[in-house]
């Protein structure tokens, strides 16, 4: 490929994106990665040697890598989440006053080189999984960021 080729071609230079919860958007400038499931399609070789449809599988997880405040924000975050349908103290899990008030909705939006939104996309009926376990290393100079792990029942682009 020609060098005048590769210049002409345009590829995302950085990372433009947001991801934030509807109820709370404070978390957005805090993201560092998310993932975007897609669906995979599975194969079955027949006798004859050829690749037949047979299925379709649907992610549902979703791993956000979230940096953390001075103040614990995102792990009070989480807690007051688990606390909507878990009781930690007694560990019963808590009949929920309204249908679906343990889920969140997550917006992935993309953004052009211009700053403009090219994309945008709805994590719908997130339900927490968990958050990963972080390692204190004063060797290690790396901000703190935990892995935030949800099952999601779809995705759909608007």
């Amino acid at each position: 490929m020609s060098i005048e080729i590769l210049q002409s071609l345009k590829y995302q230079k950085q990372n433009r994106f947001e991801f934030y919860f509807l109820d709370n958007a404070d978390i957005k400038y805090r993201v560092l990665t998310v993932n975007l499931p897609r669906e995979s399609f599975e194969y079955t070789k027949t006798k004859a040697g050829e690749n037949t449809l047979t299925g379709i599988t649907f992610p549902d997880t979703v791993t956000l890598s979230i940096l953390e405040t001075k103040d614990f924000y995102l792990e009070d975050f989480v807690e007051s989440w688990r606390d909507v349908f878990y009781d930690k103290d007694t560990r019963i899990f808590k009949s929920l006053p309204v249908e679906n008030a343990d889920k969140k909705t997550g917006v992935l939006v993309l953004f052009d080189e211009k700053g403009l939104i090219n994309r945008t996309y709805i994590y719908n009926n997130l339900s927490l999984v968990g958050l990963s376990e972080s390692t204190f290393d004063y060797g290690n100079p790396d901000l703190l960021s935990w892995e935030l792990v949800m099952k999601v029942e779809d995705v759909s682009r608007i």
